[in-house]
Parts: structure tokens; C-alpha cells; sequence
């Protein structure tokens, strides 16, 4: 999903407004710098006065414009928007820089005007807020991805160790044979079944008392089923 909302806020935007290039600029941790998502020579130190400048007045930084600004952050300019930038704005969410949206010039040779650069405002405030989204289902989507691993490597291996145990009590020598709380019996294996007489499907589902044959038995059976413990 982030890929589709950065193409849609770089390549669409550009075509659709005649611009020679749109680009969204991301913080990269790794390497201290904010990073074109498709331009990668669009490279901006986080530790820039452009980008301390960017953050402290939260507004457009117009290119044809920046005799306007302190030497310092004409000089990370001249540097960081070398590739025909025209206009650079900070991406807010929350008072958290995401990026930066970087527009170049016009394709017709004019200058950005005040209203398109207005528009271009606006759009920024929408790209951070749809930037940020993305990030949030991509992480969900990460998330759920994980959880339904963990999930699937728990079964597989719940499963390995019933196949495990289940073996076991299908090879043991002596009779098995589990019952509920009600004397109903939920297991047993082939060797108790063998001591009884009856085929595991007999046996499966009834009540205790009622495999076994002769009263004595029975007997033995209620009195054991009286006394769980």
C-alpha cells in the first residue's frame, strides 16, 4: 500500500500538474539522511540547517526565493535541491517530520505561482497524513503476517507432539484408557481394547461401566469413578 500512495504522490502528481519531477523524501535512520523514494541521488542530511530550518518554521521553502534565508541554509539548498528543485515542504504528523515532499519546476519554463504553490500545501498535508496511514497498515499487515506464523508453527507443533504421544499409547503393552468426568470414555488404546473384547469404535463415546462384562467388574469401575482423585 505505501508503495502505491508514494507512486500516486510522486509520478501522478508530477504528470497531472506539469512538473518536471514530484518526489516524497524519507528518513532513512540508517544512514542519518532523508532519501528519495525513486530519486535516490535526492539526498538530504537530517542534521542539515535546511532540514533544522524545515522544522522550526513548518513552512514552503520556495527555491527562487532563498536569498530570503540565512546563508547557512542557502548553502544546503544550493546542495540538496542541485536537481532542479523548485519548492521543498516539511511533512507533519502529529509534530513528527515524516519527510519531505520536494516539487521541481514547471515543465513550461514559469515559476510556481502563490496559488499552486497554496495547493501544493495542501497536498503536503494530505501525502503525510496518507504516508503515515500506509505505514500504519504495513505494520498491521507485518503484524498479522507474524501472528498467523506463530500461529501456524504452534499447531504444527501441537500436532507433532500428539502424533508423538499418540504413537506411544498405540504401541504401549498395557491397557488405556481415559475417561470424562462423566465416565465417558474420550480414549484408549489398542491393548485395552484387545483386554475387553471390542473394537475401539465399541468402545469410544460409551460409559465406562458398560465395557466392561460381569458385575464385579462394574462394580470396581462405579466405585473407581466415585473417587477421582
Amino acid at each position: 500500500m505505501l508503495r502505491d500512495v508514494e507512486a500516486l504522490l510522486t509520478n501522478d502528481i508530477a504528470e497531472r500538474l506539469g512538473l518536471s519531477f514530484a518526489e516524497i523524501v524519507l528518513l532513512d535512520e540508517a544512514q542519518a539522511c532523508y532519501v528519495g523514494v525513486h530519486r535516490k541521488t535526492l539526498r538530504i542530511e537530517a542534521g542539515s540547517s535546511l532540514v533544522a530550518w524545515l522544522r522550526q518554521y513548518r513552512k514552503p521553502l520556495i527555491v527562487h526565493q532563498q536569498e530570503r534565508l540565512p546563508e547557512d541554509v542557502q548553502s544546503a539548498v544550493d546542495v540538496s535541491m542541485a536537481d532542479n528543485g523548485e519548492l521543498c515542504l516539511p511533512l507533519f504528523q502529529h509534530n513528527a517530520l515524516l519527510g519531505l515532499y520536494v516539487f521541481g519546476s514547471k515543465r513550461s519554463g514559469n515559476l510556481l505561482g502563490r496559488d499552486e504553490v497554496n495547493t501544493l500545501v495542501m497536498l503536503g498535508h494530505q501525502a503525510a497524513a496518507a504516508i503515515q496511514n500506509a505505514r500504519f497498515y504495513e505494520e498491521l499487515q507485518d503484524y498479522s503476517r507474524l501472528l498467523e506464523a506463530r500461529v501456524a508453527a504452534r499447531t504444527a507443533e501441537l500436532q507433532s507432539e500428539r502424533n508423538r504421544l499418540d504413537t506411544i499409547l498405540q504401541n504401549i503393552a498395557d491397557g488405556l484408557v481415559v475417561t470424562d468426568r462423566n465416565g465417558v470414555v474420550v480414549l484408549v488404546n489398542p491393548a485395552f481394547a484387545q483386554l475387553v473384547g471390542r473394537s475401539l469404535d465399541q468402545i469410544l463415546g460409551q460409559a465406562l461401566g458398560d465395557v466392561f462384562s460381569g458385575e464385579g467388574l462394574s462394580a470396581l469401575v462405579s466405585e473407581a469413578l466415585s473417587h477421582p482423585g
